[in-house]
């Protein structure tokens, strides 16, 4: 397995077009390249791998501006080596990961699926599975920390409020089961603590989709844990730290959507 893309900057830029028909071009060119680059344990097809990832990239407006130039489409192909190396799926129905703009070139932000993914699936895993929901106003919720349970029901008759809390089923190998919870106050902090274009007044995931930013700050929360037991999991964290200044000001549905509940097992 190679250890990084083989396209040097100017090499690329020889070949490179832009727009829809340069990402295209790139993938056409340096598919088998990223593809060598990706775990034995991913489970997608390669075809399809890469066909969901230019679906997400080239409807994404966004992107639009990045990838009309060559830099930006470079740009692309590392995101795109990244993501293969940590074996995440860009676009799908469950995104692992998002290509996001900053200062004209493409970023990679890991999802909160990703951080599940990586926890769960793999010869790396530590957990079996991994329940991460968000608890609304209106809703009947129980959680018994000694007894690791928990007691969610919403019977549809009324509209949900807002986001009171997230909380976690984290199911280990051995069948020993945890629960966790932030509540929104706790997770409001870490936005306050972390979130630079909050705090200015900037656009952010934050006031465009609470929900889906609470969803990805818990999962974190709950699977820093398990990290030292898994290097896959380690790795996206490690990652997640780096990009705590806040480097893009992805819009929300480029995270994760604020209905993904991190939990399609489970009815």
């Amino acid at each position: 397995m190679a250890d990084k893309p083989n396209q040097t900057e100017g090499e690329f830029f020889a070949i490179a077009k832009t727009g829809r028909d340069g990402v295209r071009q790139m993938i056409d060119t340096m598919g088998d390249e990223i593809w060598g680059l990706a775990p034995a344990t991913i489970s997608t097809p390669r075809d399809a791998y890469f066909q969901r990832a230019f679906v997400s990239i080239v409807n994404n407006e966004a992107l639009k501006d990045v990838i009309a130039t060559r830099a930006g489409v470079f740009s692309v192909y590392k995101a795109l080596a990244k993501a293969a190396t940590m074996g995440l799926q860009i676009g799908g129905q469950f995104p692992q990961a998002h290509l996001v703009p900053f200062q004209g070139k493409a970023e990679l932000i890991v999802s909160a699926e990703g951080l599940r993914f990586a926890a769960c699936t793999g010869p790396g895993r530590v957990l079996e599975d991994a329940v991460i929901r968000a608890v609304y106003d209106g809703e009947d919720f129980r959680i018994d920390f000694a007894a690791a349970t928990v007691e969610h029901a919403y019977d549809g008759k009324a509209d949900r409020g807002k986001l009171r809390g997230v909380y976690g089923i984290l199911t280990r190998l051995d069948g020993t089961v945890q629960v966790a919870y932030m509540t929104r106050a706790e997770i409001e902090a870490v936005r306050d603590g972390h979130s630079g274009s909050y705090k200015a007044g900037r656009p952010t995931p934050w006031k465009s989709d609470f929900d889906a930013m609470a969803l990805k700050t818990a999962a974190k929360r709950f699977l820093k844990p398990y990290a030292a037991e898994s290097e896959g999991l380690a790795m996206l964290l490690s990652a997640e730290d780096e990009a705590a200044a806040e480097p893009a000001d992805p819009i929300a549905h480029h995270i994760v959507p604020s209905t993904f509940r991190l939990d399609r097992h489970h009815a």
